[in-house]
C-alpha cells in the first residue's frame, strides 16, 4: 500500500483566446477547468493536510487566483470563475508559482505545480529550459497537461520536461484531440492524479474508497504512516521491539491489514484502559482515611479478628484514637454533671455566700452608714460563726 506525501499543488490554467476552441467539447476551457476541479479535489483527498493553489496565466498576466487552501469550495469556485482573453505567459506563471509554493505555511509540504497548456507556447526553448533548471534545484515537481496544440508544443514541451524531472517526479502528458473528456483522459493516467504513481490503490486504503469516505479513509491512511514512522524509529534505537505486538505486513491484502489495524487499535485501547485505572485505584489508596473509631464488646466473639487486615501503624493509629475518643467521653460526662447540680439548685450558692461571717463584714465595711464594730452587727457575726460550726460538726 502506498500512500501520497501531503503537497502543496498549484494548478495554472491557461486561459487564452485559444481556450474558446471546442475540439473538447464542449470547450478547450471547460474541459480544462473540470479536469483541473477533478485533480484539486483527488489532491485533498490523498492527503487532508495538502494544500492546492490557483493561478490564471492570461489576460493581463498571471493572476493568483486561491492562495494553497484545502477548502474543495472556495478552490472550485475559483476555477470555475476564470475568465477567457489574452495570451498565457508561461514563464511568468512559473515565477508566481513559485513563489506562492514559497510562502507555503507548512514547511513539510513537498511542492509541485501543475501546469495545462491549451495554447502554443510563446517562450522559446531555452527560457524554458533554463527556468525548468531553477524549479529542479528548488525540488519543485512539474506536471505538464498539453492539449489542444500538442504538435506544436511537443519539442519545447519535451525539452522543459527533460530539465526539470528529477527521479520521475514530474511527468509530460500529451493528450490528442479526440471524442475523449479531459477528465476520463487523466483518469487514464494515474501518475498524473496520484503524485507516487501508485494509481487507483491510492483511492482504495485499506478496502475503504477515498472518494466515499475521506475521513475514514485519512484517519487509515494517518495511522499506517504512524505504525510505519515508529516501526522505523524502533529498527534505530538499542531497544527490542516489544513479543507482544507482532509486526504488520504490509505486502498482505486488504482484508488482512484492515483485521491488523483494529486489532492493534483495540490492543492500545484495551492497555489505555488499564492503565488509566490502576493509577485510580493507586491514587484511592493514598487517599483513603484512616477507618472512623469503632466501639466493640471485649466479650463479643464476632469483634475477634477486627484488625487482622490492618497493618501494626494503623492498628496503633486506629488504638489511639479510641483512647482519646474515651478520654474526651468521660470528661464531658464530668462537665455535663456539674452543670446538671448547679442548674438544679440555683439558691445553693446564695445560701453559702450568707452563711459566711466574713462575706457579710466585708459587705458591711462597704456600706456607708453602717458601723461594721457595732455591738448588735458583731453579735449577729458571732451567731452566723456558731450556726456554720454547729454544721460543719453534724
Amino acid at each position: 500500500i502506498h500512500f501520497t506525501d501531503m503537497e502543496a499543488t498549484i494548478i495554472c490554467l491557461d486561459n487564452s483566446e485559444w481556450m474558446r476552441n471546442g475540439d473538447f467539447a464542449p470547450s478547450r476551457l471547460i474541459s480544462q477547468n473540470d479536469a483541473a476541479i477533478l485533480m484539486s479535489t483527488r489532491k485533498i483527498d490523498q492527503n487532508a493536510e495538502s494544500a492546492v493553489g490557483v493561478i490564471s496565466m492570461a489576460e493581463k498576466g498571471p493572476k493568483v487566483l486561491v492562495t494553497l487552501s484545502n477548502d474543495d469550495g472556495k478552490l472550485m469556485n475559483a476555477i470555475s470563475s476564470v475568465q477567457i482573453g489574452g495570451t498565457a505567459d508561461i514563464l511568468g506563471t512559473l515565477q508566481l508559482a513559485q513563489l506562492a509554493l514559497k510562502h507555503k505555511q507548512n514547511k513539510s509540504q513537498k511542492q509541485r505545480i501543475i501546469l495545462f497548456i491549451g495554447s502554443p507556447v510563446a517562450a522559446k526553448s531555452e527560457e524554458l529550459v533554463r527556468i525548468a533548471k531553477r524549479l529542479k534545484k528548488n525540488n519543485t515537481a512539474v506536471d505538464v497537461v498539453s492539449f489542444g496544440e500538442t504538435v506544436v508544443n511537443a519539442d519545447k514541451l519535451q525539452a522543459f520536461h527533460e530539465a526539470v524531472n528529477n527521479n520521475d517526479n514530474s511527468a509530460l502528458l500529451s493528450v490528442p484531440t479526440g471524442p475523449h473528456n479531459l477528465s476520463d483522459f487523466l483518469n487514464s493516467f494515474p501518475s498524473v492524479l496520484n503524485s507516487n504513481g501508485s494509481g487507483s490503490s491510492e483511492n482504495n486504503i485499506m478496502g475503504v474508497d477515498a472518494h466515499s469516505d475521506p475521513e475514514l479513509a485519512a484517519a487509515l491512511r494517518m495511522s499506517m504512516e504512524d505504525f510505519e514512522q515508529q516501526n522505523g524509529q524502533g529498527s534505530t534505537t538499542a531497544s527490542a521491539p516489544s513479543s507482544d505486538s507482532a509486526p504488520m505486513d504490509l505486502d498482505g491484502d486488504d482484508d488482512a491489514l484492515l483485521q491488523q489495524a483494529l486489532e492493534m487499535s483495540m490492543m492500545a485501547t484495551i492497555e489505555k484502559k488499564e492503565e488509566t485505572e490502576t493509577k485510580t485505584e493507586a491514587k484511592t489508596e493514598e487517599e483513603a482515611p484512616l477507618p472512623d473509631a469503632m466501639e466493640f464488646d471485649d466479650d463479643d466473639d464476632d469483634d475477634a479478628g477486627l484488625y487482622d487486615d490492618l497493618d501494626e501503624e494503623a492498628q496503633l493509629a486506629l488504638a489511639m484514637e479510641i483512647s482519646m475518643g474515651k478520654s474526651s467521653e468521660k470528661e464531658q460526662e464530668k462537665e455535663k454533671e456539674e452543670e446538671k447540680e448547679k442548674e438544679e439548685d440555683p439558691s445553693a450558692a446564695v445560701k453559702a455566700a450568707l452563711n459566711d461571717p466574713a462575706f457579710m463584714e466585708s459587705i458591711f465595711d462597704n456600706i456607708d452608714g453602717i458601723d461594721s464594730n457595732d455591738p448588735l452587727i458583731q453579735g449577729a457575726f458571732r451567731d452566723l460563726n456558731k450556726d456554720s460550726d454547729k454544721k460543719t460538726d453534724e
